[in-house]
């Protein structure tokens, strides 16, 4: 954004022009001796851009040579751009010099001053001689760019999962599996769900064949647990891989899961003598066999024994009920 500002200030007694300049007349060679310099300021102000202000002498001679000084202030609190001043000199003026060195070019004197900060202020001088008696009078402009600036927050959401089961089970026993999401990024995560599609002979606990975790917005830092129960028909080795994913193509991997489904097997088998004499002992041995891939944990073997037979003995610290 541009904006232009104007000044002018005029060699000796003011009169307010229409071009908002104050104009004067210098005094012949002929007059008398020059009073010491009073310094006269003019002001434009525009708030929050350039102040102008020009120092000159009350009064010069003509074709002798003196000196007039601009000043530029950035009255913001910004850093203006490509700040530019501009002094428009009169016809009646001769140009010999300027601090810093100002580019001329026709009777526009010009200065680029790049930035600057809020409330830097910059002084140039510029050297000449009045070349006619009577008015004299330079304006100066200001140029400048400022820009308005916006910021955001720039973040990144991540997501980190963490998934287990365990290592074996029996048939008859649930398996659960523990779901763990992180949002360990800088970020909300929107539309956030966790996936595990269950290998078949697995079932979540109400009948689901995968196991689906809507979650919705995951804040930064937060974690979120759940736990899903899933059961397995019939007894194998079960793996799977639990996914996550978030908008943005966000994704995170949790552990592969591997649960061993087990299942004992016992077989039972009896034998002894097909027939034997009233009176005397009878012996048979009992087998318990268990060809299954687990244990078979507080097994109990009941034989139930004819209500005929007296004087039972039984090994391996059997013991008799209702007898």
């Amino acid at each position: 954004m541009r904006k232009l500002l104007s000044i002018a200030v005029l060699i000796s007694v003011g009169v307010l022009a229409g071009c908002a300049c104050i104009q004067g007349e210098t005094e012949p060679k002929q007059a008398q001796p020059v009073p010491a310099p009073v310094v006269k300021t003019k002001t434009i102000y525009m708030p929050r851009a350039i102040k102008i202000e020009k120092f000159f002498p009350d009064n010069v001679r003509l074709n002798e040579p003196f000196e007039y000084r601009i000043k530029a202030t950035n009255m913001s609190n910004l850093t203006l751009s490509d700040v530019g001043i501009i002094d428009k000199l009169p016809d009646n003026f001769e140009y010999i010099s300027s601090s810093p060195q100002g580019k001329l070019t026709g009777k526009d004197l010009t200065w680029l001053l790049g930035d600057m900060e809020g409330g830097e202020s910059k002084v140039m001088t510029v050297k000449g001689k009045a070349t006619e008696t009577g008015k004299l009078a330079t304006c100066a402009d200001a140029t400048y760019n400022y820009f308005t600036c916006g910021e955001t927050l720039v973040v990144q959401p991540a997501l980190k999962l963490v998934a287990t089961a365990p290592e074996q089970v029996l048939i008859c026993e649930d398996i659960p599996i523990k779901l763990t999401i992180t949002n360990t990024g800088s970020g909300n995560a929107t539309g956030v769900e966790v996936i595990d599609d269950l290998p078949e002979g697995l079932k979540v606990a109400d009948g689901a064949a995968d196991i689906a975790w809507a979650l919705g917005t995951l804040p930064p830092g937060k974690t979120l647990e759940k736990t899903v129960i899933v059961k397995a028909s019939e007894p194998g080795l079960y793996e799977s891989q639990p996914m996550a994913s978030a908008e943005g193509d966000l994704e995170a991997e949790g552990a592969e899961l591997s649960t061993k489904v087990v299942q004992p097997v016992l077989l039972v088998t009896k034998s002894g003598p097909d027939k034997q004499e009233i009176g005397q002992r009878v012996a048979y041995e009992i087998t318990v066999t268990n060809r299954g891939d687990a244990a078979a944990a507080e097994t109990v073997l009941v034989d139930a024994i004819s209500g005929q037979v007296s004087n039972v003995q039984i090994s391996d610290q059997g013991t008799m009920d209702g007898r």
